[in-house]
Parts: C-alpha cells; sequence; structure tokens
C-alpha cells in the first residue's frame, strides 16, 4: 500500500491519493469528511479514510498536512514506546501552529517520545510556504520551506535511505514510479509555460495519471486553504464499476467546504 502527493505553495494546493486494500475497506463505505470547529479558531476540515483516525486536510490554524508511510532503515523497527502517527497529526490539524512552529514541534518529539515508526508528511500553509519532513524513530529530516512544487510518495528522498528488504522491495519500485510520472508531468507543464504554478485541474491530473491510480487507490483528496475547501473524488461503490479507472473516467469530484 501507498499514496502519492503534490503540494504546490505559490497556489496553496496540495493533494495525495489514499492508497489501501480497498476490498478491506469496502471501497471507501466508512471514508468521513469531517468539520471539527473551535469558539476560537475556524474549524479543521479533513478526511478521514475508513474512521480510521488518521486524517488530512486542513487544520484548524491552516496548517495543511499530507501523510506518507516510509521504510527508512535508520531504525525502520518500530519503537512501541513511541508516539503513533495518529496522535502526531491530529496534535498539527487541531493544535495552533504555523508551518515553522509545526516543524519544530515535530524536532522536538525526539527529546523524549519520537515517533513509533518511518513516515513522512508534506506540510504547507498560506504565505509560509511548503516542506517536507521525513523520520524514523531514531532520526527527522526536514527540507527547509520553500514556494516551489513537492512531491512525495512512500520512499526516502531527503538524507533518510530507504530499508533494504525483499519484503518491501516492490513497494518501493512502484512508490519511485509513481513520483517520476508526476514529476515528469510536471517537466511538461513547466516546458508547456503552464508551471511552475499548478491550478487545481493540473493537481487533479497528476493524481490521476494511470502511473499513479491503481485498484487500491480508495480516494484522491485536494485541499484548498485560502477556500477552505476539500475536493474528494471517492471510489465508485457502483455494481460493474468497480475498477479504477471506472471512477477516473466519471472523474467526479465532491467539494467540501469549511
Amino acid at each position: 500500500v501507498g499514496c502519492t502527493g503534490v503540494a504546490c505553495a505559490s497556489s496553496c494546493l496540495l493533494g495525495q491519493t489514499e492508497e489501501v486494500d480497498v476490498y478491506i475497506y469496502d471501497y471507501g463505505k466508512l471514508d468521513v469528511v469531517v468539520r471539527l470547529g473551535f469558539t476560537s479558531a475556524l474549524p479543521a476540515l479533513l478526511y478521514d479514510p475508513g474512521c480510521t483516525m488518521c486524517p488530512i486536510g486542513i487544520g484548524a490554524s491552516g496548517l495543511c498536512v499530507l501523510r506518507f508511510t516510509l521504510y527508512p532503515s535508520s531504525g525502520s523497527e518500530p519503537s512501541f514506546n513511541g508516539l503513533p502517527l495518529t496522535v502526531i497529526l491530529w496534535e498539527l490539524l487541531l493544535g495552533p501552529r504555523n508551518l515553522s512552529e509545526a516543524v519544530e514541534f515535530l524536532k522536538g518529539l525526539y527529546v523524549e517520545s519520537p515517533p513509533m515508526a518511518g513516515a513522512a508528511m508534506l506540510l504547507m500553509q498560506p504565505g509560509h510556504g511548503a516542506a517536507m519532513v521525513e523520520w524514523s524513530p531514531k532520526q527527522i529530516c526536514v527540507s527547509p520551506a520553500a514556494e516551489g512544487v513537492l512531491v512525495h510518495a512512500n520512499h526516502c528522498i531527503l538524507d533518510l535511505r530507504d530499508a533494504e528488504s525483499s519484503k518491501i522491495a516492490k513497494l518501493l519500485d512502484e512508490s519511485k514510479r509513481r513520483q517520476a510520472a508526476v514529476e515528469s508531468r510536471y517537466a511538461e507543464e513547466l516546458l508547456a509555460g503552464k508551471a511552475p504554478t499548478l491550478d487545481l485541474q493540473q493537481i487533479q491530473s497528476f493524481l490521476s495519471l494511470s502511473e499513479v491510480q491503481n485498484d487500491d487507490v480508495l480516494a484522491t483528496v485536494i485541499s484548498c486553504p485560502r477556500e477552505r475547501a476539500l475536493y474528494v473524488r471517492f471510489r465508485l461503490q457502483i455494481r460493474g464499476m468497480e475498477r479504477v479507472e471506472d471512477t477516473v473516467a466519471c472523474d467526479f469530484w465532491q467539494c467540501f467546504e469549511g
């Protein structure tokens, strides 16, 4: 299982595929979009696959979060004394932090309670740029906040290294292929003069590439923090249209506003 994500800070858009076993998750019948409001802050607008409490989306502070499973060689074995990813996600999405404060919070976890297992995030906030974060239970790596385009899948691309294991070799190869497909399409847009700033339709098309979409994609989710909106293309649950190609061909996006 894996996910593919892209963030464009200059247009304040970021999105990812949600890739899991669609049979276990019953084609997304338990997927939810939640709007959590507070008296002293704007509501968080979040997509949660299968009510797993592992959301992505727009946080109460305007901080947007995408998350990816990672298999780093440095401390690749889970630390059962560490913090699970879901706890970190909720802290970021419901907390008051801006982008730089969120990065410092993640670094500070290694003082007492590092993450339980490897993961990566794309973080973005209007006016603050976007940043990439990768970690293992023993190490964290952060890219400088920037206004460009960031792409991530399920392999390490900062200073961490992927674990060398035959069990995940195919997954890592597929991850690199998905990321390369998105980067190649972005290069084409640059040469055509349609980038570096990407609009909603371009992000949708990047995440709809045949190399990115497969039969384990449960949904495709795009966050638009300036509009406080989530665009979600759920997997079709119609008999006879179970293939992911049917969902992509239908291309029905629902907009949830917060």
